[in-house]
């Protein structure tokens, strides 16, 4: 409901996980490299952030929704959204001042400029927009995220527009660690596991290329699959049509241009295909492959 959060602000769980990162930066052997992972949970639902974070934020009636196929959502609705609008921003702002006791602690031991910093998320949120709420949703509000990198070598301040994925973090990472990231990803067995279709972004943060890849991939749950190079987006909706926008010209997505364009959405379908066939499955639990084997 966008309520505060009913205990105290140091018992928050994002409050909690940075005293942890604190401690375990403290509690290392000293003079050793370490690789920390802190995962904060907000923003989140249930959107219940401390009181003071949420009276940081003020309540704001901004009807900017994007509309859905239903139609405009009604006065009662948006008010609930604008509730978990602005929660949704305190708890924004309540990370990002953990994140700041951390890059703190790392300056004050002089280790910031040996650190590298990813930040990213997993995943976005509708909030209202094309009515609908939380994620798993193929519209941008859903599926980009922010991907933040700092290299001490390489301060440039740079911004790229040019199309990565999330699994490109754990490339980057292992590069920037002085490891070649196919080779301690990759597996003998099965003979698919050493197609790792995760690439460093070392060469666009130290500023020697613009982009590492032409497009970019994302899937959910066997629901749909989509690919998207910053202007066109593509997606496959399982057993349910497709869609195609054109993001410059309609960065709200509301313009489906599948009919109008056969051609584009022949080629965007043959590159999900290239690329479904390229990367097999790694974790078959999750995406079983049906039938029997091929006779010998």
């Amino acid at each position: 409901t966008g309520e505060a959060f009913p205990f105290a602000t140091e018992d928050y769980v994002d409050v909690v996980t940075a005293d942890r990162v604190l401690q375990a930066l403290d509690e290392r052997p000293e003079g050793q490299p370490f690789a920390c992972f802190a995962s904060f949970c907000s923003p989140h639902p249930p959107f219940d952030p401390p009181a003071e974070w949420l009276a940081a934020i003020p309540y704001e009636e901004v009807d900017d929704f994007l509309p859905g196929p239903d139609g405009p959502l009604s006065r009662e609705t948006k008010a609930r959204l604008w509730r978990l609008r602005r929660a949704y921003r305190a708890m924004i702002a309540g990370v990002d001042q953990q994140i700041g006791r951390i890059l703190d602690h790392l300056a004050a031991t002089g280790e910031l400029d040996e650190t590298i910093i990813v930040f990213t998320a997993d995943h976005g949120e509708m909030l209202g927009d094309h009515g609908l709420v939380q994620k798993q949703s193929p519209y941008d509000a859903s599926v980009r995220v922010p991907l933040v990198i700092r290299h001490p070598d390489f301060l440039h301040g740079r911004r790229c527009s040019t199309p990565v994925e999330v699994t490109d973090c754990t490339a980057t990472i292992l590069a920037g660690a002085g490891l070649d990231p196919t080779a301690a990803l990759g597996r003998s067995w099965p003979a698919f596991n050493d197609i790792v279709p995760a690439r460093s972004l070392l060469p666009i943060i130290s500023g020697a290329s613009e982009q590492v890849r032409q497009w970019a991939f994302s899937e959910c749950s066997n629901r749909w699959r989509m690919g998207s190079d910053g202007r066109w987006k593509f997606v496959q909706h399982v057993g349910e049509g497709e869609q195609l926008f054109d993001l410059q010209a309609d960065p709200g997505e509301q313009d489906d241009r599948a009919a109008a364009e056969p051609e584009r959405c022949r080629s965007w379908r043959q590159r999900l295909v290239d690329c479904l066939d390229a990367t097999p499955p790694a974790q078959l639990r999750w995406a079983p492959i049906d039938g029997d084997p091929p006779a010998e």
